[in-house]
């Protein structure tokens, strides 16, 4: 004879055999957490790779003045962050897809496209300031790389009239 629960007296019985479930407390959910977002970190850090800081000077000319926030390579990626501060007395416009890096080597790079990149050109009206961000992505981008320069030639301009503004050499830390 097949023996299933259709019984209500087996089933009392397996209610009585189980035990309730108990809340996790305050401090267990706590450390749970915790440790989940350690985990989490770590597979953020591995999948992102180590962040490698590069450094750069200021530079300016009559019209602009661009001062270096961060430059940093992961993997094959080389990040740059600038600010541009218009120093003239009209509103100059920034392409950063025309922006470039010229390596080592003297290879040229364009900007990296990525899926989440606003690709707009920037107005910025005289006296303020932009915070210009861009990365370059390629393979020879690497831990061997110890400079390049970043080429403006078509990314700023004064109406029609290209500003120009000499390259923004970067270098590897050591």
């Amino acid at each position: 004879m097949e023996r299933g629960l259709g019984n209500p007296t087996d089933l009392v019985k397996l209610v009585k055999l189980v035990k309730p479930i108990r809340p996790i407390k305050s401090s267990c959910r706590s450390t749970l957490f915790a440790l989940v977002l350690v985990a989490l970190t770590a597979v953020l850090a591995g999948c992102l790779g180590t962040k490698y800081a590069w450094s750069s000077a200021p530079i300016a000319t009559s019209e602009v003045r661009i001062v270096p926030q961060e430059v940093y390579r992961r993997k094959d990626r080389l990040f740059v962050r600038v600010t541009l501060t218009n120093l003239s007395s009209s509103t100059l416009t920034v392409d950063r897809d025309a922006m470039t890096l010229q390596l080592d080597t003297g290879r040229i790079l364009g900007r990296s496209v990525g899926m989440t990149s606003l690709h707009k050109p920037y107005s910025v009206p005289p006296g303020a300031a932009h915070s210009i961000y861009v990365d370059f992505k390629d393979d020879d981008i690497h831990e061997g790389r110890g400079s390049a320069n970043v080429i403006w030639s078509g990314a700023v301009f004064d109406g029609g009239r290209e500003v120009q503004i000499p390259p923004t050499p970067l270098r590897a830390r050591d």
